[in-house]
């Protein structure tokens, strides 16, 4: 079975046409959306302040330790960031459907 056959893959893209599915070390990825992108945007930018304050950008000479906390710092920009925009979308409709 091909990943475009995949029922998860195929559901998706029913679910949101025109979603373009690629492939990246066989997985398959879907196109982010602009939630996605300004949250991607954060989590670098986030990513890049941990970078400059350890004052190591060859990765190569990382320890296993500013790995997992540039991953972590990175993974969690990206999750604070779409949870903030939801907690604002959620207020902007509590403020729509008020009395």
């Amino acid at each position: 079975m091909s990943t475009h056959d995949h029922p998860i893959v195929a559901a998706t893209t029913a679910a949101f046409p025109g979603t373009r599915v690629s492939h990246h070390g066989g997985h398959a990825l879907t196109d982010p959306n602009p939630a996605e992108i300004a949250a991607m945007s954060i989590a670098g930018q986030r990513g890049g302040e941990y970078v400059e304050s350890i004052g190591a950008t060859d990765f190569a000479t990382w320890t296993p330790d500013q790995w997992q906390t540039f991953i972590e710092t990175v993974c969690g920009g990206y999750v604070d960031a779409l949870m903030d925009m939801q907690a604002l979308a959620t207020q902007g409709a509590a403020k729509v459907r008020a009395p």
